[in-house]
């Protein structure tokens, strides 16, 4: 039966959406996404479809300033490197054990984490749905509210794990 599970599912929303209106004021990281947008793209802004506007700002995530900064200093030092004939070589091998075997074994730790995390969240979803199941079939006064209330502190959590996983880790501890 899906019921209960669509209603919690539109509780959650319906907490989302209040906080997301309320949060809207305060978080600047997408006012200034769309201030970069706008400013590269002008009245387009407008006109560029919804998916596009997010690969954009996942775009914009990647590749700012620092990237810039990177990319000069490399062309830079390049260019002087070049002037000054400077050169050096490399064995292969090096190249191989102090690059190559780092980046494979922080891909797979990095997988790692992810997939426990993943298990650990997906946890917490089947208790939380178990304990509304719970307050809605075990109480034997069928004509309260706690079910619509285990409903809504279950969507809160949800949102307040959510927003606190999408924020930095310094404001992890003034959550806790």
């Amino acid at each position: 039966m899906f019921i209960p599970t669509n209603l919690l599912n539109l509780e959650f929303e319906k907490v989302r959406l209040e906080k997301a209106q309320r949060l809207l004021v305060k978080n600047t990281s997408s006012l200034q996404t769309h201030l970069v947008i706008s400013s590269l793209f002008g009245n387009l802004g407008k006109l560029i479809p919804s998916p596009m506007k997010s690969v954009l700002k996942s775009f914009f995530l990647i590749i700012n300033y620092k990237t810039f900064i990177i990319t000069t200093l490399a062309v830079l030092s390049t260019y002087i490197c070049i002037q000054l004939e400077l050169t050096a070589k490399f064995p292969d091998m090096l190249v191989g054990v102090a690059i190559v075997f780092p980046v494979v074994f922080s891909i797979g730790s990095a997988y790692t984490r992810r997939e426990a995390a993943l298990q650990r969240f997906s946890d917490f979803k089947g208790h939380a749905i178990v304990i509304y199941y719970a307050t809605r079939d075990w109480t034997t006064n069928k004509e309260n509210d706690l079910p619509a209330r285990v409903s809504h502190i279950i969507g809160e959590m949800m949102f307040q794990m959510k927003d606190m996983l999408k924020g930095s880790p310094k404001r992890w501890s003034e959550n806790e």
